[in-house]
């Protein structure tokens, strides 16, 4: 009866049981009791219904991720300390080797296809490996055996139906693996604790590696030396039929004190105890994190972030702070992928330089320093205020629109509006030849009669930013020196502060170019979107994630009347204080001038904390592949993810207040 309930709720795939009994725990943690338990039964069993999938909640289909503010330490897990003391009342304690003792930096075991197929230069090589496996186990079982095939046995399959060598593509597969493969952390001090107190360490393994190559894996991993190694192909005898801990039971006793440990809820936990072995079953990170994974990527990016973000959440055993999550999660994979792009953009254009524009460009450059740290990168103090004032002479249309028309009716005061411009010694004048009060709420007819008198003496505004102008020629020439291509970094959105730049530069650096880079244009709900068509079309400004000419379905998707743009800044915020401007001091040097402290800085840099660590996971896992390329739609899908969930969106509400100075540049 118990069986038959089992699948019925849960299915008969060991993967279906194990998403279940994740997305079970979480559910019953929020909803105890009776009436929780009904709930969560009619839940399941809606899910297994396809006319009530809908019902459920959980559909794959119908909710493909499930985003958490915070997803780590979600679920129960023995901790290293309590795994030491269980296992240490046991003689002899087996491990299960791979989502165990040693992981991939993949979602999938048979992910790593992938690569060994680019290796072989052999198209579909993933389906083709998978299938010559299942053929090589098919005559394994005819011919009487069990089913357990070692990898020459695959290989044999596999050249006759690719016509690979066999020798290379075996070759090529181990070496994979070898690159792939390393420890889990959690089991190094357990392993450690008992070897120091004698036990006998062993392994038991279903794989058709073989003892010697997993024994090599084991020790290349830094796991050390196990007194024994089971392997199914080496014994003619599988965990998963029971019959692989006969062989053990025969080695050691029948006497012998033995507990087995591994991820499989069939086959390292119910066939070993139906064998009379106790078991403690680690929940691997990979299936653990599986519901709450993106799914709309390209397969092979989609399947080393959705692994690299499932191992940081849940096979560390920490329990990480919600904007660290945002960080790693949604922003990880977007910093990666744009450093990627401006990398290969600086190849194709022979670029001598980059320069990463404050403040948003500071988390992006750590990121590109981090993956290339022999390029040459500049981090340059520079703000949208600044590249409105010193730009003012040739877009004097923008510098109103941006200083006073977009304050209309939002709370802003005459006199709010000329300092923010560095022009409050021009107030008084203002106010006493308009006749306005400069402490009145700035309206559409007050702020036409501002500008009125700006445009009638607006001279008089450039010199006042004259000796501004010449302290940021002094800044950027030192910047540009010695450099005859450069490119100007920015996150978005209608690359303002790059032309600016380039507009001032140009007049102490003529024989530089300097191109843009920005992650995206201003989308498609942006009033002025089709500023940016001359240089896209030209090629003079290029975007990574989406612009009119490049990726339209997510331009058209962003919105910043939901506040799009505030989510991704705030995935590039700076706890930096905000760049005001140029200045000299007594001795004619350039200073810099910084509004107050950023209020939020803390949480800034958990956010930049997150980002850093998948971009480091990624370098240590990734870094070594040749030609990887992080499309902008899969770099965006994380991204995309948050901005489609109203319920995460609100919830990170709760963290920051969007009109905070983090924004206000």
């Amino acid at each position: 009866m118990f069986q038959w309930l089992k699948k019925a709720l849960f299915g008969v795939l060991t993967r279906q049981e194990w998403e279940a009994a994740v997305w079970w725990q979480d559910f019953r943690r929020k909803n105890p009791g009776w009436p929780g338990l009904v709930k969560g039964c009619f839940c399941l069993l809606a899910n297994r219904l396809p006319g009530f999938s809908k019902t459920a909640g959980w559909s794959r289909e119908n909710n493909p991720a499930r985003l958490l503010l915070r997803e780590s330490g979600r679920f129960q897990v023995p901790s290293t300390r309590s795994m030491m003391r269980r296992l240490m009342e046991f003689d002899v304690i087996s491990f299960d080797v791979f989502d165990t003792l040693l992981l991939r930096p993949v979602e999938e075991p048979a992910d790593l296809f992938y690569f060994v197929g680019l290796k072989l230069s052999c198209p579909d090589f993933r389906a083709l490996r998978i299938r010559a496996e299942e053929e090589a186990r098919r005559r394994n079982r005819q011919a009487g055996g069990c089913g357990e095939v070692t990898l020459e046995e695959i290989w044999e399959v596999l050249s006759a139906q690719t016509g690979i060598d066999r020798g290379e593509g075996m070759l090529a597969e181990w070496e994979t693996e070898r690159q792939f493969c390393y420890a889990n952390p959690r089991f190094l001090p357990v392993l450690a604790a008992l070897r120091r107190a004698g036990k006998q360490v062993v392994i038991a393994s279903d794989m058709y590696l073989g003892e010697e190559r997993i024994r090599r894996l084991l020790l290349e991993a830094g796991l050390g030396v196990f007194d024994r190694c089971f392997v199914s192909c080496d014994r003619n005898a599988s965990k998963g039929q029971g019959t692989l801990f006969d062989v053990i039971r025969l080695w050691f006793g029948s006497g012998c004190r033995w507990i087995h440990v591994g991820d499989d809820a069939v086959s390292d936990g119910e066939k070993a105890r139906k064998r009379g072995v106790a078991s403690l079953l680690i929940p691997s990170a990979r299936l653990m994190g599986y519901p709450f994974r993106i799914r709309r990527m390209s397969p092979v990016v989609g399947s080393m972030y959705r692994g690299l973000a499932s191992q940081r959440m849940h096979g560390r055993g920490r329990r990480y702070s919600p904007l660290y999550e945002f960080g790693y999660l949604y922003g990880g994979l977007w910093a990666v992928g744009f450093c990627r792009f401006l990398h290969r953009k600086v190849q194709e254009k022979r670029i001598d330089r980059l320069l990463f524009l404050a403040r948003d460009g500071e988390i992006v450059r750590k990121v590109y320093q981090l993956l290339y740290p022999d390029s040459d990168t500049r981090y340059v103090y520079w703000s949208r205020r600044v590249a409105l004032k010193l730009s003012a002479d040739v877009r004097r249309q923008e510098f109103f629109r941006r200083f006073l028309r977009d304050k209309i009716n939002r709370g802003y005061t005459a006199a709010d509006c000329f300092a923010s411009m560095d022009l409050s010694g021009l107030l008084a004048g203002a106010s006493r030849d308009t006749g306005l009060d400069e402490k009145t709420p700035l309206t559409a007819q007050t702020a036409e009669a501002y500008e009125v008198w700006l445009q009638s003496h607006f001279p008089l505004v450039l010199e006042i930013y004259r000796q501004e102008m010449e302290a940021a020629e002094e800044y950027l020439a030192g910047m540009l020196a010695g450099c005859s291509r450069a490119a100007a970094v920015d996150i978005g959105w209608l690359g303002t502060g790059p032309w600016a730049l380039a507009h001032v530069a140009g007049k102490v650096c003529p024989n530089t170019t300097i191109h843009t880079f920005l992650a995206a244009s201003a989308p498609r709900k942006n009033g002025d979107f089709a500023a940016l068509y001359p240089e896209l079309f030209t090629g003079q400004v290029e975007t990574y994630l989406f612009s009119p000419v490049f990726n339209r379905r997510l331009w058209e998707f962003h919105d910043p009347v939901r506040g799009d743009n505030l989510v991704m800044e705030l995935l590039a915020a700076s706890p930096s204080p905000t760049f005001l401007g140029f200045a000299r001091d007594a001795e004619g040097n350039v200073q810099f001038r910084f509004g107050n402290p950023e209020p939020q800085s803390e949480k800034i840099r958990r956010i930049q904390q997150g980002i850093w660590d998948f971009a480091s996971d990624w370098k240590r896992h990734f870094g070594g592949l040749k030609g990887q390329e992080i499309s902008g739609r899969d770099a965006y899908a994380p991204i995309r993810a948050v901005l489609s969930d109203a319920g995460y969106r609100k919830k990170l509400e709760q963290y920051f207040s969007w009109e905070t100075s983090m924004f206000v540049e």
